[in-house]
Order: structure tokens, then sequence, then C-alpha cells
């Protein structure tokens, strides 16, 4: 039986303390990426850990304490390396110069990381305690406390230093985590690594064009995007809304199509832009107008954009919708609703 030690430390304040506690955490990760959680007893765990039950107890409470303490460790060291592979140089918004790379560059290095075989039993113990945390088991409530927040918090910030709006930034950050937690699932139910991989490339090409909207030009560091495109029906229900629609608007394309124009029409102004709407479309006689066109964002705010709305005629004339391009700067000088 490894030898055990029984001593307490002076105080869980003092050094001796601390030093102890982190060496035993370190010796637990090390022992279930081995050799898994399975149903070692606490116990059992101390033998394995050249300890006794009563030092876990002192340090960790409990052997779920421990458990939670191990996944959020981990959780920990895959943040720091996440922060490593962005780079210290990501510090004045040109992503495609920092030595991180590109966004798509940094998802697929970070994915390589995560997926790692290494990393399969740490990550089955997070899956596992998660579920026991979302059914308010007492030993793992805890781990939920940052769960989200500690990955979508600083993704989100990146984001913004590259031109994103918060609300869209941090819809995205979420996005990509939940995606990435989704394939790590699916990789450690199936073990497809192709398959995975794939859909993770799928992920990484989309992430790759959202973001080419958010990168601020050189010599132009006000301006995110040049021009929002939007197409509608006939019903005014949205069927496409372009990465330029995200940035300028703050929607996201998943919350726009199949949407109602609604969705950015002023409340006050929609009486008046629903009647005009009507007779575009019944009676397309005019089929161009360039006007300064009042939106409502995702931020609650109203604002004009140079736009020009063109009805969309079919072979004989009839109205199949109509499309409306926003410039992000300029003005037309003309604002018929006001």
């Amino acid at each position: 039986m490894p030898a055990q030690s029984d001593s307490p430390p002076v105080s869980p304040d003092s050094s001796p303390a601390v030093s102890q506690r982190e060496l035993l955490l370190e010796r637990a990760i090390e022992h279930f990426a081995g050799h898994g959680l399975g149903d070692t007893s606490l116990r059992q765990l101390a033998d394995a850990l050249s300890t006794s039950h009563r030092m876990l107890i002192y340090h960790f409470g409990s052997k779920e304490g421990l458990l939670v303490a191990v996944v959020r460790a981990v959780e920990n060291r895959q943040r720091a390396v996440l922060a490593e592979i962005v780079g210290h140089g990501d510090t004045d918004g040109s992503a495609d110069e920092v030595s991180g790379g590109t966004d798509a560059d940094i998802l697929r290095r970070f994915w390589h990381q995560l997926a790692d075989p290494v990393l399969w039993p740490h990550e089955r113990l997070f899956f596992e305690l998660y579920g026991q945390a979302l059914q308010n088991r007492p030993h793992a409530v805890p781990l939920l406390d940052g769960i989200v927040d500690d990955w979508v918090t600083p993704a989100a910030e990146r984001a913004r230093r590259h031109g994103a709006e918060e609300r869209s930034a941090r819809a995205e950050a979420r996005l990509g985590l939940a995606v990435i937690r989704g394939l790590l699932l699916d990789l450690l139910a199936t073990g497809d690594r192709q398959g995975v991989d794939d859909a993770m490339e799928r992920h990484v090409a989309a992430v790759a064009a959202r973001s080419q909207t958010l990168r601020p030009r050189r010599g132009k560091t006000d301006r995110v995007d040049d021009h929002a495109i939007v197409t509608v029906d006939t019903q005014g229900v949205i069927r496409s809304w372009d990465n330029g629609a995200e940035t300028l608007f703050g929607y996201m394309s998943a919350e726009a199509v199949g949407q109602s124009l609604d969705l950015i029409v002023p409340a006050e102004l929609a009486e008046a832009h629903w009647a005009g709407f009507t007779r575009a479309m019944a009676e397309p006689r005019l089929a161009d107008l360039a006007a300064d066109l009042p939106v409502h964002c995702a931020d609650g705010e109203v604002r004009h954009f140079a736009g020009r709305l063109v009805v969309l005629l079919d072979g004989i004339g009839e109205a199949v919708g109509a499309s409306a391009i926003f410039a992000a700067t300029g003005t037309t000088g003309v604002r018929p609703f006001g």
C-alpha cells in the first residue's frame, strides 16, 4: 500500500497547505487521465494518490468535491491553452496579423488540442459531472458557476476588439462553445474522429466567413463592412441576411431569416411601411427607390442607413419579393419616413 500522510497542515491559508492541495490535485488529474472515474471509493482513491482519505476530505470536502476540483483545473488548463494559441499580440484588433493567426487558425488548433485522446478521460468526467449538476446533485452544482461565462466572456471581448457589437459577439461566442462541446460529446460517444473533424471544419469555414465582416479594414478603422443586403418575399418575410446585415444591424442570420420585417422596422413606422410594401407587391410600378432608411437595430437603437429598395420581378412583371441594399456610411439626403 502506498505510504500515507495523515498530518494535516497547520492552517488552510498557509503556503504548505496550498502546496499540498495542489500536489494532490495534480496527482488526481493524472490518476483520472490514466484510469478514468470508475467506482473508486474515497479510501481507494486516497491510496492511489499516496495520501489518506482524511487529507482528501480536509482539502476537498469529499470525493465529489475532488472531482469538481479536477474538472475545474482541467477547464482552466484548456482556457490557458486557448489563450496561448491566440497569443499575447492579439491586442490591436488586427486579427489577421496577430501571433495567434486568424479566427479559423485559432479554432483549428484549439480543436486539435481538445480532440486529443489523452484528454478523453477528463472530458468524460466533465460531461458526467455536468449532467449531475443539471440534476441538482449538491456536490456537482458548484461546477455550473462560470461553466459558460468563463469561456464566452473572453471570446466575446476578443470579437468586440475586432469591431463586433456586444450582443452579436456574445451570441457568436456562445454558439462556438456549444458547437465545440457538442462535437466533443459526439466524439466521445461515437469515436468517429473523421466525421467529427469534418463537422468542425464546416463550423470553422462558417466562422471564417463571418469573421471577414468583423475586421476593420486598413486605414478605415471605424468601418467594419461596406454594405448590407436583405431580401424578403412578397409577404415581407426575410429570406436572406448577409454578413454585412449581421454587422450593421446586430442580428445574426439565424435570428433574422424567417422573421417578418417587423424585426427591423421601427414600431412607429410599421403602419406606413406595410401600406407601402403591400402596394409595391401588388402594383410594382416603382421598382427602384434610393433613400435613408430607418432600421431598428439589435441594441434597441433606430439608425438611418443610405439604402436602395429594389422590387424583384419575374419574367412577366409580377413581384416576387424585394431587396434592400444598405450602405454603412453616407446619406442620400432623402428621408421618406422623416
